[in-house]
């Protein structure tokens, strides 16, 4: 039967950094007390005294803190005046999106409404102008009814007068043809000037 834990290795406990500082990366007893600004990272002062930062140009945490510190409150400030801006301009783009859409539908309702009155009026006027033409197709049909019926009265007529005139012009006797002849060459005299 084994105890528990007997797989596990035991080790140290570590203090919380936050209790004990942070220390140096190369001088792990050392606690980082500077700033290197040349190589922009946090150092001990054995890194500056004997380690490679020692010609390297250094400022102390509190003034690289006040530092960085004014530094990112300066932008942060930015940040939010920038997002609050941006904020602003997307409200104004999203309610020029509102304006599209109604506006587009009120157009498009415009639209409709005057190509319907459109269609109406056209309609109309291509039943008045069809009405019209009915009307002088009928009237113009009517006349040339009237110009056919006394065309046809003017040939039977005609038909008539040759028939006579033929049947005269067959006739020897002299008196016969003369007791009737004049009467027919009157006729068909008036008949060829009409």
């Amino acid at each position: 039967n084994k105890k528990p834990f007997t797989g596990h290795r035991l080790i140290e406990p570590i203090p919380d950094s936050h209790i004990r500082g942070l220390m140096c990366l190369e001088h792990e007893d050392e606690k980082v007390n500077m700033y290197c600004v040349t190589d922009d990272q946090l150092i001990c002062a054995l890194c500056k005294l004997v380690g490679r930062h020692r010609d390297h140009q250094v400022a102390a945490l509190s003034e690289r803190y006040d530092k960085l510190k004014q530094n990112l409150e300066s932008n942060l400030t930015n940040l939010i005046k920038r997002n609050t801006e941006l904020e602003t301009l997307l409200a104004k783009l999203i309610q020029t999106c509102q304006h599209v859409e109604v506006n587009a539908s009120r157009q498009e309702a415009k639209l409709t409404e005057e190509c319907d009155l459109l269609i109406e009026i056209i309609q109309q006027r291509r039943q008045i102008i069809g009405t019209k033409i009915k009307e002088g197709k009928v009237m113009r049909l009517r006349k040339l009814a009237q110009q056919i019926a006394n065309c046809k009265q003017c040939i039977e007529r005609s038909a008539s007068l040759i028939s006579q005139a033929e049947h005269s012009l067959k006739e020897n006797d002299h008196a016969r043809f003369l007791q009737t002849a004049k009467n027919i060459t009157e006729r068909v005299s008036m008949a060829t000037a009409s």
